[in-house]
């Protein structure tokens, strides 16, 4: 509440209001990525809050490759399976796995490998 005093231009006043601090929780991204075949891999992940639990909710998943947008989805209580077709050239690779910010959660990001 906000109370104004009165002087001799205004007469007194007062305001009430809630104030609300909300404060987004820390989220952490386990992945794996596997090849099922010559062509295509399967990254599974799952997202936990900062007390180790499923978060809830739909939550934005991105794998990146090199940089660029390989699949995009929305975990279900955290937890998604995205399909991306591997690279050409065998070798390691680094997959970045994003998770976007909801009303409750922080987003999040971690480096997985590829071995094809």
């Amino acid at each position: 509440t906000v109370i104004a005093g009165e002087n001799n231009a205004y007469a007194s006043s007062n305001y009430s209001f809630m104030f609300t601090n909300t404060v987004k929780i820390p989220t952490k991204i386990n992945a794996t990525a596997n090849v099922v075949n010559n062509k295509t891999a399967v990254v599974s992940v799952k997202i936990y809050d900062n007390n180790n639990k499923p978060v809830t909710g739909n939550t934005k998943v991105v794998v990146k490759l090199n940089g660029k947008t390989q699949a995009t989805t929305h975990a279900e209580n955290g937890v998604a399976d995205l399909n991306i077709t591997v690279p050409q050239i065998k070798g390691m690779y680094n997959l970045v796995v994003v998770t976007g910010e909801t009303a409750k959660y922080l987003a999040s990001q971690t480096t997985i490998p590829l071995r094809v």
